[in-house]
């Protein structure tokens, strides 16, 4: 014999795109394995030198100011969607491998590592 004081469950309709996570990015740093340029040697933050593409317009932005909107406005499940975009070109060694730093708001740091890119 069954018997409880639930006979029936349902699922709610949830609007997926409307999450919002728990923590914050608070920072993203770009560092390469070589020299960039004269300014940039191996091993330092790159982040200045690269844009965002925003989600909702697909205009450029830097790291720094895309962080600030993220706050404001809308969260996206995935705010990197839109594209990393380096802005110069290096003068010293062409080849980098960037790691990608992003330290969230509760300390952690996620980090990644790209393949060796050519960069001309």
């Amino acid at each position: 014999m069954y018997w409880g004081l639930i006979q029936s469950a349902y699922a709610c309709s949830c609007q997926g795109d409307y999450l919002k996570s728990k923590e914050e990015i608070v920072s993203v740093k770009i560092i390469s394995n070589n020299d960039f340029d004269s300014n940039h040697p191996k091993g330092s933050d790159l982040s200045l030198i690269f844009m965002l593409k925003r989600y909702y317009n697909d205009e450029l932005s830097s790291i720094k100011d895309y962080l600030k909107t993220l706050k404001l406005e809308y969260q996206n499940n995935y705010p990197f969607q839109k594209g990393v975009f380096l802005q110069v070109a290096p003068t010293m060694v062409k080849k980098h491998k960037f790691k990608i730093a992003i330290t969230l708001s509760d300390g952690r740091v996620i980090e990644s590592e790209t393949t060796e890119l050519e960069l001309t």
